[in-house]
């Protein structure tokens, strides 16, 4: 499974509560070395402004464990919290659906077997007749006028251990147990390596003070030395033990070894995070931020300057295998196995929309040099052009035998190229969707089509060992 859990819930009732609820579950019992404890989904969208998100939804679901329902009753009138118990109860067990009340009333009849539909007002009326027992429910109201909802609010934070107990299928008290060792071994690490960075600080100020002219000067020589070898195979490395070189002493060597590795290294950022392959990296327009495509699920924005993660793109549900930026750079297109693309705010990170429509992998999504479209690559055989202000589909481009790997528009946007498994590359009118020239000749998948800078020519690159123009 995806996700551990899957919550639902009314925008209008729990907008505030479902997010605090969600990134609880996130850290409860958390091992210091993983990012979560669980991988719990929330959709922040609202689903009134885009019926075609529910192609989403439903993936998300069918890779859910548990499905966790925020019960009140704009949860039991709101259309897509039924739409998304229908889905449950037909194809998961209702003995993984947990209750979790936060307006309203809930109450069961053990005479009927059933709830007291005539009390109950925040269960949605398809549940009714739906469990053989009274399910797990967890009345959470009074957090409605908490103004702190977190693992230092004990109300809460026990509140979340009852969750976290189900969807762990571990003991409460076992797991509050492994949450507070949890804790301590994390402020034990962050001790260890205050202590660590303490005992070198004395450790380097004794040896500065203590130590001879002549002693630096073997130590500069021997970093040096070890700057110079590794300047093929580590230019990074090389220029820090140059550098250090160069701090210990002055000499000679040390000065040479720094000139050297400067030359040399070209580092000038590093973005740490991905947790699984990283498949694509962007600039933006400015080159002040980049984006990147990974197969842990997540696009992340950084900044170029620092390395620093400014955004996390997180909603695809599967990998995600392209990732590019606007020509304004204001949003952010991707596409994953999923069989989505989705439109964010580079800005803020949130999701602004899901092309949703392809019925296998969209391997590419890139935009077009106004920005006004986008147009995507699938393994379905076909490329789809995008109003990219609304997330509509606006043309679909149908004629290649099998998958597509690539689709880009010309730099006046006025064509579309296209490289497929079947061979060939094509040509196609981004206004009409009319097939222009088909481009043969490969005798293998055609992986890359590109247009000249002036959109006179295009290059295709093909496994046949072969480019073309």
């Amino acid at each position: 499974m995806a996700y551990n859990a899957f919550i639902s819930y009314s925008h209008a009732a729990d907008g505030g509560l479902a997010p605090a609820l969600q990134s609880a579950l996130h850290r409860f019992a958390k091992p210091w070395y993983r990012l979560r404890a669980l991988y719990v989904f929330r959709d922040k969208t609202s689903l009134s402004l885009n019926p075609a998100l529910w192609g989403s939804i439903e993936a998300a679901l069918s890779q859910s464990e548990f499905f966790v329902l925020l019960a009140s009753p704009d949860a039991a009138a709101s259309e897509w919290v039924r739409k998304e118990v229908d889905y449950w109860l037909k194809s998961k067990a209702a003995s993984k659906l947990l209750i979790v009340v936060t307006d309203g009333e809930v109450a069961w009849d053990n005479a009927s077997g059933d709830f007291d539909w005539a009390q109950t007002s925040a269960i949605p009326q398809n549940l009714r007749g739906a469990f053989n027992a009274e399910p797990f429910f967890l009345d959470l109201r009074w957090a409605k006028v908490s103004e702190h909802l977190s693992g230092t609010n004990p109300r809460f934070r026990d509140a979340i251990a009852t969750i976290a107990s189900a969807l762990h299928d571990r003991p409460k008290d076992e797991l509050v147990g492994e949450d507070v060792r949890q804790h301590r071994k994390a402020t034990r690490l962050a001790g260890l390596a205050s202590a660590a960075l303490v005992a070198l600080t004395v450790s380097a100020v004794v040896t500065a003070y203590f130590a001879v002219q002549q002693r630096n000067i073997a130590t500069s020589r021997a970093l040096s030395a070890s700057s110079t070898s590794q300047l093929g195979q580590d230019p990074e490395l090389s220029l820090l033990l140059a550098i250090e070189a160069a701090r210990v002493a002055r000499t000679e060597q040390a000065e040479d070894a720094l000139r050297q590795s400067v030359r040399q290294s070209f580092v000038h950022a590093i973005f740490a995070g991905h947790s699984d392959r990283v498949l694509r990296a962007r600039f933006d327009h400015q080159g002040t931020r980049v984006v990147t495509a990974s197969m842990d699920g997540t696009a992340r924005i950084w900044n170029a300057d620092t390395g620093n993660e400014i955004a996390l793109l997180l909603g695809h549900a599967d990998r995600v295998t392209d990732a590019s930026y606007s020509p304004d750079g204001r949003s952010v297109v991707t596409a994953s196995y999923d069989g989505t693309a989705r439109l964010w705010d580079a800005e803020t990170g949130d999701e602004m929309f899901v092309l949703g429509g392809h019925s296998r992998e969209v391997y590419t999504a890139a935009f077009s040099s106004d920005g006004e479209r986008v147009v995507t690559a699938s393994f379905d055989g076909t490329a789809r052009i995008w109003n990219a202000s609304t997330g509509t589909a606006l043309i679909t481009l149908t004629g290649h035998e099998r998958e597509l790997w690539e689709a880009m528009f010309s730099p006046s946007g006025e064509l579309v190229v296209t490289a497929s498994r079947d061979g060939t590359a094509r040509i196609w009118d981004s206004s009409s969707g009319v097939d222009v020239a088909e481009l043969r000749g490969h005798t293998d998948e055609v992986v890359r089509a590109l247009f000249s800078p002036y959109g006179e020519h295009v290059v295709t690159v093909s496994s046949d060992r072969t480019a073309r123009v």
